[in-house]
């Protein structure tokens, strides 16, 4: 399956850093794409600031949790990955106290800088399914 998600800012530039992270979201309530998303996903990553997709990765590895305080889903996400979660980053901030977390480490693919289409709408909740429409008007595969 193939998958856009979406940050920001501040995607890393480097292979090294974008394999050296791990990418987690935390919701309040299991959110799509929670139990669907899997080893050998295809993950594209569309930075908002530069409106564009600028990452083809693979996902590598994936862990699914219920959390019961929001330090405990960094101790997990640090346990499983061996990553340090920045808990004065924006996001990990704004998360809930309490909730359900997908966390994932990828392996880099292409660079990319492939701006959005103006006629093409993106989720709210930072994830997207790869469509026809998308993958043939954005991404050109």
């Amino acid at each position: 399956m193939a998958y856009l998600t979406s940050r920001p800012e501040g995607i890393p530039s480097s292979p090294q850093k974008m394999q050296r992270y791990t990418w987690y979201n935390m919701w309040k309530t299991k959110r799509w794409p929670y139990n669907e998303i899997l080893p050998g996903d295809l993950v594209c990553w569309y930075e908002r600031s530069r409106d564009a997709v600028v990452w083809q990765t693979h996902v590598v590895k994936i862990e699914r949790f219920h959390y019961p305080k929001k330090s405990e889903a960094a101790r997990i996400i640090e346990r499983r990955f061996g990553h340090h979660v920045d808990r004065s980053e924006d996001y990990y901030q704004t998360r809930p106290a309490r909730g359900f977390c997908v966390a994932f480490s990828v392996k880099t693919g292409k660079r990319l800088n492939l701006r959005k289409p103006r006629t093409l709408k993106f989720s709210r909740l930072g994830w997207q399914r790869v469509n026809a429409e998308i993958a043939s008007k954005w991404l050109r595969v």
